[in-house]
């Protein structure tokens, strides 16, 4: 049986590289903010939907390094991630979800570290 060879689109590579950046923003996020943070709650292997409920409990806990509309928008991303990750083709509308989420969580790392000076 031949197994059809899978070429991604270029909507698809990029996704992915965005996917992987807006995963780093997040662990930033929560490892930066040593009050809230917990080192056993950080495994070094996790997925975008773990890192969302981390992000979501601290924000919880009253950590407002990212606003509402960035958990969202990070909340919109993880199908379309579980898409690219099971290789599935996406569409415009997805890969400018993902791109807007890691504009967002890019301004949350800048006003983060003005405000921290790091």
């Amino acid at each position: 049986m031949k197994v059809k060879e899978y070429i991604p689109s270029s909507y698809n590579l990029e996704a992915y590289l965005m996917l992987y950046e807006l995963e780093n923003h997040i662990k930033d996020i929560i490892v930066l903010n040593k009050k809230y943070y917990d080192p056993e709650e950080i495994p070094p292997l996790l997925t975008l939907t773990k890192l969302y409920h981390l992000l979501q409990k601290q924000h919880n806990r009253g950590n407002r390094a990212i606003s509402h509309t960035n958990l969202m928008f990070i909340e919109k991303a993880i199908p379309i991630r579980n898409k690219v990750c099971h290789m599935e083709e996406i569409t415009e509308e997805e890969f400018d979800t993902i791109a807007l989420s890691l504009k967002l969580m890019r301004i949350a790392i800048k006003n983060r570290s003005r405000k921290y000076d790091l």
